[in-house]
C-alpha cells in the first residue's frame, strides 16, 4: 500500500472511515444509530489488509513524535539547536551552513557542518554543541529528558574524516560562576569514523541523570585526530524516550512527502476529526485506548 502524500489526508481517512463503517446500507433508517464499538453489518473480529495498512500508518504517524525526542535534523520540528559554537583561535573554522542539504537520510532536512581549517594548521579544531534554549551555557536549565534510554543519530562526511562526540557535559568544570548545568556527562565518543555513506551512531543513556539536559550532543573535528577540510552531515538525531500515553495529535503533512511547500509542523482540526472516527469505527481495545 502506498502511503499518500499529506496532502490527500482527507481523502484517505474519509475513505478509511467509510470502509471501517462498512459503507452506508440501502434499508438503514434514516435516524439509525451507529455503534463505534461494531461496524454496521461487519464482523468485529474480520480483517483487511487494507485496512490494516491504513491503520497501521496512522498509528506510526501519531506515535512518531512520542517515541523519540528529535534534537535536531528536521527544520521547525527540532528540540535542540545547533548554536553553541566551539573555536578557541576564532578563525570560524567551523560553520553551520544555512539551507536544505543534499541526499538528507530522510525528510528533506539534515545538519550541515563545514570545516575549513587555515591553510597549514596542523593543530586547528572547533565544534558546535547542540543546546536547548539556543545558546544556552548555563544560564537557563535544559530540558528534563529522565527515563530516556538513548541517543541516536545518522551521520556521513565529504570527505571520509573522523570527528569526536559528546552527550552532555556542558559548565559541568568546577568553578563557573554560571548556576545550572547539564545534569550528566561528559559521555566522550572520540575517533567515530565517517565516510560518504549515512551511518547510525548509538550512545547509551541508561543509568544517566536526565533531569536537566542543556547540550546532548556535540560535535568536534580535529585536525589532530583525523579531521579535514570538508563537510559532516548530521540527519534524524533523537533521543528515544517514549511517551505513548500522553495524548498526541498527527501531522496533517508526512513530512517530505509536500516539496511545494506545505506546512510541516501542523496539526488540522479537521484531520484529527477524522482520525478519531475512524478509530471510534473500527473500535479494538488499542483503537479506544
Amino acid at each position: 500500500m502506498r502511503v499518500p502524500d499529506g496532502s490527500y489526508w482527507p481523502v484517505l481517512l474519509c475513505a478509511l472511515v467509510s470502509l471501517v463503517f462498512g459503507g452506508p446500507r440501502a434499508n438503514a433508517a434514516p435516524d439509525a444509530v451507529w455503534d463505534f464499538g461494531r461496524a454496521p453489518g461487519r464482523d468485529q473480529d474480520s480483517t483487511d489488509p487494507a485496512i490494516d495498512a491504513a491503520f497501521g500508518f496512522l498509528y506510526r504517524q501519531m506515535d512518531a513524535m512520542h517515541r523519540s525526542l528529535p534534537v535536531a535534523g528536521e527544520a521547525g520540528i527540532e528540540d535542540y539547536y545547533a548554536s553553541g559554537m566551539m573555536d578557541p583561535t576564532g578563525s570560524g573554522a567551523l560553520v553551520v551552513e544555512p539551507g536544505r542539504c543534499e541526499q538528507p537520510h530522510s525528510g528533506r532536512d539534515c545538519v550541515h557542518l563545514r570545516f575549513s581549517p587555515p591553510a597549514g594548521a596542523t593543530d586547528t579544531w572547533a565544534g558546535v554543541y547542540f543546546q536547548y534554549p539556543e545558546g544556552n551555557w548555563g544560564t537557563s536549565p535544559g530540558r528534563d529528558l529522565s527515563g530516556a534510554t538513548r541517543l541516536t543519530l545518522w551521520a556521513r562526511s565529504e570527505p571520509p574524516m573522523e570527528v569526536d562526540l559528546t552527550a552532555g557535559g556542558i559548565n559541568t568544570t568546577p568553578g563557573s560562576n554560571l548556576y545550572y548545568r547539564d545534569s550528566f556527562g561528559p559521555i566522550q565518543r572520540p575517533g567515530e569514523r565517517l565516510d560518504g555513506e549515512w551511518r547510525q551512531i548509538i550512545v547509551p543513556l541508561e543509568g544517566e541523570d536526565l533531569s536537566s539536559v542543556i547540550g546532548p550532543l556535540a560535535v568536534t573535528v580535529s585536525i589532530a585526530r583525523g579531521g579535514r577540510a570538508g563537510s559532516i552531515f548530521l540527519d534524524d538525531i533523537a533521543i528515544d524516550q517514549p511517551r505513548l500515553d500522553e495524548p498526541r495529535l498527527l501531522q496533517s503533512y508526512v513530512p517530505g512527502s509536500c516539496p511545494t511547500g506545505a506546512p510541516e509542523n501542523v496539526a488540522h482540526v479537521y484531520d484529527q476529526s477524522l482520525v478519531l472516527l475512524a478509530l471510534l469505527a473500527r473500535g479494538t481495545p488499542e483503537d479506544l485506548r
